[in-house]
């Protein structure tokens, strides 16, 4: 589950790392589609000898078929471990079924088997599409080969060969918005709505989209409209509490947050999220904890190192937090401007303490005035927020950040959740 994040335009799984041109890739083949047949199966195959001509492949039988659409609504509908044993099922009754394997690479990809999801792409990638479907598994396999223009062009094709199909509009608009283009993106998504209102794993993915545009409220509305239909899709949960706790609705994101991690306890992106609205509502040693584990698993995190270091100097732990803002610093120097104002704010204190206490003794040396000691105490510096989560360094993950809303005092927090 973890790369569904291919449907929410931030997330990226890679494939091997082996280069493109040492692998060997037969020439494309024609390959029928579940889609009714037409003169592309009728017609005979060159034999390769150039002998005669050879009849072309038999094209899926029916039971074949009815397992493939089965396994595509269950896609469709977010169950992808249907999705993939009824896609199984259908190769294994038409052997070599390219697309099939398309649609369960972008299955096995979605759950995190990219091992799998890259032997059916490319696999699928020799396939001669000849339909809607068989346009859309190519379009997918490419999707999973990080070749984004070629899948662009094929999901178009789809949609040529198929105005009512939504998968071919689900497809552009999830290119697109891998691709940034997040405008055009979720008028593909909303036309993919349109035609399947039922599909929980399109909710989704425009809801990921509406976020990169800032439109919240309507990305909450997709994340409750895909749970409704797909109870069991726990990711969800992690997508609707990092819209929630973008709106200030903290508590409500930390009871996502925690189901969610009952079922991936060690994913660092829900425990850093937690982290921030254990830090909002004012739990600081939860905050600690739950950053502590995001440094176990990802010890490179440089947020983590400075929005706990700003954690422990609200505990009083000045030379902890300094440490970490230090190694912060460190990890991410495009943001050392902001993490220099923290630590410079902070090893003010001290100096800030120290002139409080002379003032207070300095009062009751001259006696009962009519205002109380506390009033003369200097108030602490405000604190300046001084990194985001929503500041990607990566290029290719840039987009444009959530604003705020009523997420408590700023000066109070590094964190701005989106």
């Amino acid at each position: 589950m973890k790369n569904i994040l291919f449907l929410l335009v931030c997330a990226s799984l890679s494939c091997s790392k082996a280069s493109w041109a040492e692998l060997t890739i037969d020439p494309p083949e024609q390959e029928e589609s579940a889609a009714p047949a037409g003169p592309a199966y009728q017609r005979g195959v060159r034999d390769p000898l150039g002998v005669g001509t050879a009849p072309a492949r038999k094209r899926p039988g029916p039971q074949a078929q009815k397992l493939f659409h089965r396994g595509v609504a269950a896609y469709s509908a977010a169950r992808f471990d249907d999705c993939e044993d009824l896609l199984g099922r259908a190769i294994e009754a038409y052997p070599g079924w390219k697309t099939a394997s398309g649609f369960r690479s972008m299955c096995r990809w979605t759950s995190g088997d990219a091992q799998g999801a890259r032997a059916d792409a490319l696999l699928t990638e020799r396939l001669s599409p000849d339909g809607a479907e068989s346009f859309a598994a190519r379009g997918f396999a490419r999707f999973v080969l990080r070749r984004f223009s070629g899948a662009e062009e094929d999901f178009q094709a789809a949609a040529r060969a198929d105005r009512k199909y939504a998968l071919a509009r689900f497809g552009l608009g999830s290119v697109q918005g891998r691709r940034s283009r997040y405008r055009e993106a979720l008028e593909n998504l909303d036309a993919a709505v349109r035609l399947a209102p039922r599909a929980a794993v399109i909710r989704v993915v425009r809801g990921t989209t509406r976020e990169k545009l800032k439109d919240l409220d309507g990305a909450l509305a997709d994340y409750e409209a895909a749970l409704g239909l797909a109870p069991g899709f726990e990711w969800v949960r992690y997508y609707r509490a990092r819209v929630l706790a973008a709106m200030g609705r903290g508590e409500q994101a930390a009871e996502d947050l925690a189901l969610f991690l009952k079922r991936h306890p060690d994913n660092a992106d829900a425990l850093y999220l937690r982290g921030c609205t254990e830090f909002q509502a004012g739990d600081f040693r939860a905050s600690v904890r739950d950053l502590d584990r995001v440094l176990l698993i990802d010890p490179r995190r440089g947020l983590a190192y400075a929005n706990r270091g700003v954690a422990r100097s609200r505990m009083g732990e000045r030379e902890a937090a300094l440490e970490d803002l230090e190694k912060a610093r460190k990890l991410l120097p495009e943001k050392a401007a902001s993490i220099d104002e923290q630590i410079r704010r902070l090893e003010e204190k001290p100096s800030a303490r120290a002139k409080a206490a002379k003032e207070k003794d300095e009062e009751r040396e001259q006696g009962p005035s009519g205002i109380a000691a506390e009033a003369l105490v200097t108030r602490e510096p405000r604190r300046t927020r001084a990194v985001s989560e929503d500041e990607p360094s990566d290029q290719e993950e840039a987009g444009e950040s959530v604003p705020r809303r009523d997420m408590g005092p700023p000066p109070d927090t590094l964190f701005e959740i989106r």
